[in-house]
């Protein structure tokens, strides 16, 4: 069919007219990150999931013998629908001069058609609006009447009986009048599209907003690329609109953060300080301070969850973290050798019960609990001693223990400019504890970070015997290095207060 210009390319050009150029010149320069597939996946299960919401329906997705979408044998097949009086189309296919959509679900009224545009998400954004004004454009250039418009989103409080409850989990929101004051913009939004299009020169946008939202741009890194080392966008705990505001006015070095005064964080002003020196600083007093809330025996915890599209299991609300493994590196008492404990649940189970039993079984009551960036850890914990009142009381024990080892960077009594934006455990550990091998995340095989723990997971009990057995080693490999690298960056604290 040639060039055409879908839903989301329209959208996308709408937020960015250099992403949407990129797009069509150098779709080879966009990052797909796990988690940005990990969402792209999760929208097609909940696009699946909502086709039976209104009962029997007719799909019209159709594959090319590549594995293309048949865009033409698409809209054939809505046509044909629409004459036999088919209640319910899923992806319905219109072209209208290369312009193609497809909606999620169209459904016959008494005297035209409603759409239903199905999203992942709990509430309206602005692209959203943006995505129905292009289909309603489309349609009733195609002769549609189009009696209301509907966004199709998670319910926020939906929590799961014994059986799912399609019905439940979904939240219908009329966005009718909405998408009509967006309409008016719709041939505009066309024609700054198509000019840009039509240039074989890479336009200048600039930065903007939309580089971070809804999420971080796929083409982020390679605009990033005409930017100095340490500018504003690489300041961390900075809001992204800030960000822009400070671009926009010429700020964008650290030195211009610097010479025009920007009312900064302790923590941000701690990296522009420190960002060229050689030597960390250090707050002996506060490491100490720190470092004696923490009493043997010492036990180092990690988890590792994915967010399923929809709740799976009795007593899960919607968004809710599903753990599925945790690493427990101990030492019993002072000079006491390492060791290590872990579980790891079986792929479409709850695993929620073992967990919790484990977690009470392995951690003594008088034991600090050493994380990374506690605030998970502890959520999830709480969590557990709610689903668990037999447990409750020894896990909040263990909850009440938990010394969280990310204060210490975040407070800013060890800081050094390697660290750069981010204080991750994977960006502070090679900087304190550089060049060794063991600790090195990039050695391991198949999982290197969490994002493609989660995405993972989900997926093993779909795949052969063997390649099951291989990824749930590269799991247990990742989550026992979190833990051993959380034993490794509190063994160097101690040494630096001895210094």
């Amino acid at each position: 069919m040639g060039f055409y210009l879908s839903k989301s390319k329209y959208v996308e050009g709408v937020s960015c007219l250099k992403a949407a150029w990129l797009t069509k010149y150098k779709p080879e320069e966009k990052k797909i990150s796990s988690i940005m597939q990990h969402l792209m996946d999760e929208g097609n299960v909940i696009g699946d999931l909502a086709m039976g919401l209104f009962g029997d329906f007719v799909e019209t997705t159709t594959y090319k013998q590549d594995g293309s979408l048949d865009l033409a044998q698409m809209c054939k097949k809505t046509e044909e629908c629409i004459k036999q009086g088919v209640e319910n189309i899923c992806e319905a296919a219109f072209m209208y001069n290369n312009l193609y959509c497809a909606v999620d679900i169209l459904r016959k009224e008494e005297d035209g058609y409603s759409v239903y545009e199905v999203k992942a998400t709990k509430n309206i954004k602005d692209y959203h609006i943006i995505d129905l004004a292009f289909q309603r454009f489309v349609l009733e250039k195609c002769g549609i009447n189009l009696k209301r418009l509907y966004l199709v989103l998670k319910s926020d409080d939906y929590i799961r009986g014994e059986e799912f409850e399609p019905d439940k989990f979904f939240a219908l929101k009329d966005v009718t009048d909405m998408v009509t004051d967006e309409i008016s913009e719709v041939e505009d939004n066309l024609n700054k599209i198509y000019e840009v299009l039509k240039s074989k020169e890479e336009p200048d946008e600039g930065f903007s907003r939309s580089c971070f939202s809804p999420y971080e741009c796929g083409y982020f890194e390679y605009c990033k690329k005409c930017l100095p080392e340490n500018s504003v966008f690489d300041l961390r705990g900075m809001k992204a609109d800030k960000k822009i505001k400070l671009y926009k006015k010429g700020i964008v070095t650290f030195d211009d953060v610097k010479k025009r005064g920007v009312g900064l964080s302790a923590i941000q002003q701690m990296q522009i300080d420190y960002a060229n020196c050689q030597q960390p600083y250090v707050d002996k007093s506060q490491l100490r301070e720190f470092l004696g809330r923490i009493k043997f025996p010492v036990y180092f915890l990690d988890f590792e969850s994915y967010i399923p599209p929809f709740p799976e299991f009795t007593g899960m609300k919607t968004g809710r973290q599903m753990l599925f493994q945790f690493s427990l590196h101990y030492i019993d008492k002072v000079g006491g050798t390492l060791g290590h404990k872990e579980f790891l649940g079986e792929s479409g189970e709850d695993n929620r019960r073992l967990i919790a039993e484990k977690l009470v079984e392995y951690i003594p009551d008088n034991a600090s609990v050493i994380v990374y960036n506690a605030r998970f850890e502890s959520t999830a914990i709480k969590e557990l001693a709610n689903d668990f009142h037999d447990l409750s009381d020894k896990l909040m024990k263990i909850n009440d223990n938990i010394v969280d080892l990310y204060e210490p960077f975040s407070e800013g009594f060890y800081y050094d400019g390697k660290f750069g934006k981010s204080l991750s455990i994977k960006t502070v550990l090679p900087v304190l504890c550089p060049n060794d091998p063991e600790l090195d995340y990039s050695n391991l095989e198949g999982v290197h970070k969490g994002d493609e723990a989660m995405t993972v997971f989900p997926m093993i009990k779909d795949k052969p015997i063997e390649e099951q057995k291989k990824i749930r080693e590269s799991l247990l490999k990742y989550c026992c290095l979190d833990t051993l690298a959380t034993v490794k960056i509190l063994e160097k604290l101690y040494q630096v207060v001895l210094e």
